[in-house]
């Protein structure tokens, strides 16, 4: 009986330190990771949309950036660009289609200037940017958009 008791000790005392486990890892995924505005305006449906959107990236360490975008154009375009505060453009993505890409960029320190641009008709987007925001701080620049038929709400950051 006394093997019995401490064998259910046993497995109670690792269901409750897995548990305090799993509690400290989303903790930690949710202090530590960032989905800059995942409102409605990253997942975007629009009749018709044209503008630009900017933000700056601003790495205090070396860093990964982690890059999920799916859209579906009727006609039209999206383009991504990010480019270092030397001009030198680290990653750029333009898409005229259906497509999905998943990129992982390294970001040195410094700062990054973003830009999405969109123009397009009949327009689906999907847009995840994960980064790790104890080196990385966001700074929106600002949004210029015309759209018809649209989610897209227009309120400060």
């Amino acid at each position: 009986m006394a093997r019995f008791l401490n064998m259910r000790i046993v497995k109670y005392l690792f269901l409750v330190i897995s548990a305090a486990f799993f509690a400290l890892s989303i903790n930690y995924f949710v202090h530590n990771v960032q989905k800059p505005k995942i409102d409605p305006f990253y997942n975007i449906y629009a009749a018709r949309i044209e503008g630009v959107d900017k933000f700056l990236l601003e790495v205090k360490q070396e860093t990964q950036l982690h890059l999920l975008l799916k859209a579906v154009i009727g006609e039209g375009y999206t383009e991504f660009k990010l480019a270092g505060d030397d001009g030198r453009i680290v990653f750029e993505y333009r898409t005229d289609g259906d497509d999905f890409i998943k990129e992982v960029i390294v970001l040195d320190e410094g700062s990054y200037l973003c830009t999405i641009n969109r123009e397009a008709i009949d327009y689906k987007e999907i847009l995840r940017l994960y980064f790790d925001k104890s080196h990385v701080t966001r700074i929106p620049l600002g949004r210029d958009y015309k759209t018809v038929k649209s989610n897209v709400q227009f309120r400060d950051y």
